[in-house]
């Protein structure tokens, strides 16, 4: 369940990103699955942001969130019940997931891309981030 190089780690992720490019598919249009970024050409970027030229997100669909503008969607999977996680809030742990994808791809995303970055975030035993579950009900 903790492992990072296991194959079910790597399947149950794969798995929801395949449902979240489903769904989005039959909302938006123009939709790819793993869709390699642009390459950063001098950009100010946080130095938390991925910089690299094969970065690539999970999930990208133009006409989203606004017509005519790429929105890029991450997942990340994480164990609610890792040692690392114990001491805090679920809550916490969500937002702390949630903002390291942030720092990760959101100004690359906006700056590069010119398209929306949506973190999604789910823990392993079925949770979802609130924020992200209040939006899906608007889908």
């Amino acid at each position: 369940m903790g492992c990072p190089k296991g194959g079910f780690i790597h399947q149950r992720h794969d798995r929801i990103r395949d449902i979240v490019a489903e769904m989005v598919d039959d909302i938006a249009f123009d939709v790819h699955v793993e869709p390699h970024l642009q390459q950063v050409t001098g950009e100010d970027l946080p130095p938390t942001a991925n910089t690299e030229n094969e970065a690539r997100l999970d999930v990208a669909a133009r006409g989203f969130w606004q017509r005519g503008e790429m929105a890029f969607f991450d997942v990340r999977v994480f164990n609610p019940f890792a040692k690392s996680h114990m001491s805090s809030k679920l809550e916490t742990v969500f937002n702390a997931n949630e903002a390291s994808k942030k720092r990760q791809y959101n100004q690359r995303v906006i700056q590069v891309e010119h398209g929306s970055f949506t973190p999604i975030v789910l823990s392993a035993f079925g949770g979802l981030e609130k924020r992200l579950g209040d939006s899906l009900q608007t889908w």
